[in-house]
C-alpha cells in the first residue's frame, strides 16, 4: 500500500462531529428558551402546568363555571364548602373541562352534582383533610370524574 495517499478521513470526521455539536447546541438552546418561556408564565401569570391559580376562595358556595377551566381554586374558610357541578343547560363546560380544587382551610370541602348531573369517584366527593386536593374532569355531557385525595 503506497504510503503518500493522503488522509480524507479526519477533515470528514472533524466536519460530522462540528455538525453534530451545532445540532446538540441548537437543541440545548431551544429546551433553555422553553424553559424560561415557562418560567415566566409561572412567575407573571400564575401558571402551574397548565392550570392558571385563581384567587383564594373565602366564601362557602361555589358553583364552577367555564371561566374555572383549567384553574387551581383554594379554599380557606373553617366552615363547610360545597362546590356545585352544573349541568349543561346551566353552564355550558365542554368536554375536558378539568379544574383542581384545594382545601386549605379547616372547614370540609364537598363537590356536588346538580340535579341531572353524574359525579364519578373511586373515594368519595369530599377533600379527606387539609391540605387535600382533588381533581375534576368533564368527561361527557353532565358526567364529572373526580380523583384525587377525597373520602
Amino acid at each position: 500500500m503506497p504510503t503518500n495517499q493522503p488522509n480524507i478521513a479526519p477533515p470528514a470526521l472533524e466536519l460530522a462531529r462540528n455538525q453534530y455539536e451545532r445540532s446538540h447546541e441548537a437543541v440545548f438552546r431551544s429546551t433553555l428558551r422553553l424553559f424560561f418561556n415557562r418560567l415566566s408564565d409561572i412567575v407573571n401569570k400564575g401558571m402551574v402546568g397548565d392550570l392558571a391559580v385563581q384567587p383564594v376562595e373565602t366564601g362557602t358556595a361555589r358553583t364552577l363555571t367555564a371561566s374555572d377551566q383549567n384553574s387551581i381554586i383554594s379554599f380557606t374558610s373553617s366552615s363547610a364548602i360545597t362546590v356545585t357541578l352544573p349541568v349543561t343547560t346551566t353552564e355550558e363546560l365542554n368536554n375536558g373541562f378539568q379544574v383542581r380544587l384545594d382545601r386549605d382551610g379547616t372547614g370540609t370541602l364537598t363537590v356536588v352534582a346538580e340535579s341531572g348531573a353524574v359525579v364519578n369517584s373511586a373515594a368519595g366527593l369530599t377533600a379527606r383533610v387539609r391540605y387535600s386536593s382533588i381533581n375534576i374532569v368533564k368527561t361527557a355531557v353532565n358526567l364529572y370524574k373526580l380523583t384525587g385525595d377525597s373520602a
